[in-house]
């Protein structure tokens, strides 16, 4: 029998699966003699996963006097018993039915992370890469489909992609994994972008990840599509959707080259504030700064790459994404909307290697890096 929470009895039979599932693994465990291993192969087939974290860790707490080997894939399990070992079985090689190998790592016990480190660690490949965005983001779903072999894990911002990297990279010795972050260029020079790589950490260089998914190759592997779909010329047809494009952003010239130069502006007036000797030595003085606005050149060099008809380098380097001028492109091309553009872009990669490897290249040495080291491991 069991009972209610308001003390009512009621019999077994009358339990769900899942609750009966938990009934059976907690009388196992309590009825155990002392000194038992007990062997529980992935609790989160049987039981909901809001209870089998805390019920395995209470009969953890309760039978101190047993061994517990757990098979999981529930990540919360081990970082909610940060006293106990983990194994991490990575993969597994077969002669015919026979296992005979395994690529395992063990991680000790209280090894000291932030949870959502720990998190990435015990759920990733041996390589992690860390991008902007969320769950949602073009950045996740792009990256996914380009790294296959990586793990790919969106941070939100540039600032959590960086900690996260040099959080994992500054303790190599409670785990394996390899960490990298890949972050959008935004405005930085080119020494902040090499320091950045010092610690595995690499910038776009575009503005932003819309200017891979709307470079010509990606374009024209649409309108390819499309034009096979429609029985259509596809030069005229990239032709039109680029037009179409440039028309929209012509209209938002001021907008872009303002928003380009916001950034640039603030950034040179903070270099320009004097450091605390300066000031000290002149505590009365008063502080004044001045720049020359980059506005007229950054009008009009956009201008100048809008009646070149230089779509790529207007995407690479403005944030276009603030008009609507993708949309015009994308249902130009065919489609619904920006959104089945995108979508159509990532089956692509997965289909067709030489875009993928085109993409790859637009990324930088982050993409040769990781592809040297998938090629040493093959071979």
């Amino acid at each position: 029998l069991a009972r209610h929470q308001h003390g009512e009895s009621f019999h077994i039979a009358k339990m769900s699966d899942g609750e009966r599932s938990a009934v059976i693994i907690a009388a196992h465990v309590i009825t155990a003699e002392p000194g038992t291993v007990l062997l529980i192969d992935e609790p989160e087939k049987h039981l909901h996963r809001s209870i089998s974290q805390p019920l395995l860790s209470a009969l953890f707490d309760l039978r101190k006097d047993c061994a517990f080997v757990i098979s999981t894939h529930e990540i919360a399990l081990p970082i909610a018993n940060p006293q106990a070992k983990v194994l991490i079985l990575q993969s597994c090689q077969w002669n015919g039915d026979q296992a005979i190998a395994w690529d395992a790592e063990v991680l000790n016990p209280n090894f000291q992370l932030p949870e959502d480190l720990k998190r990435a660690v015990l759920g990733s490949r041996k390589r992690l890469l860390f991008v902007e965005g969320n769950s949602n983001s073009l950045d996740l779903s792009l990256y996914t489909a380009l790294f296959r072999d990586l793990s790919v894990v969106p941070k939100g911002s540039c600032e959590e992609v960086q900690k996260a990297v040099l959080g994992l990279r500054g303790s190599q010795e409670i785990h394996r994994i390899e960490a990298f972050g890949l972050i959008d260029r935004d405005n930085r020079n080119d020494e902040e972008v090499e320091e950045l790589v010092k610690n595995g950490i690499f910038a776009l260089n575009v503005y932003a990840v819309e200017a891979l998914y709307y470079c010509p190759d990606a374009i024209a592997a649409i309108a390819h599509k499309q034009a096979e779909l429609r029985e259509g010329d596809v030069t005229e047809l990239i032709t039109l959707a680029k037009q179409e494009a440039l028309g929209v952003l012509k209209k938002h010239a001021e907008e872009m080259a303002m928003r380009k130069c916001e950034r640039q502006i603030h950034k040179r007036i903070l270099s320009q504030i004097p450091n605390r000797k300066l000031i000290m030595a002149n505590p009365t003085q008063s502080i004044s700064v001045s720049i020359d606005s980059p506005y007229p050149d950054e009008f009009n060099h956009f201008n100048e790459l809008v009646d070149e008809g230089n779509l790529d380098q207007l995407i690479a380097r403005y944030r276009v994404h603030k008009s609507n001028a993708l949309e015009i492109l994308a249902r130009t091309l065919g489609c619904q909307n920006k959104r089945d553009y995108e979508k159509m872009v990532r089956v692509q990669i997965r289909d067709d290697n030489e875009l993928a490897g085109k993409l790859k290249e637009r990324i930088g040495p982050l993409s040769t890096i990781l592809d040297q080291a998938e090629n040493s491991k093959i071979t």
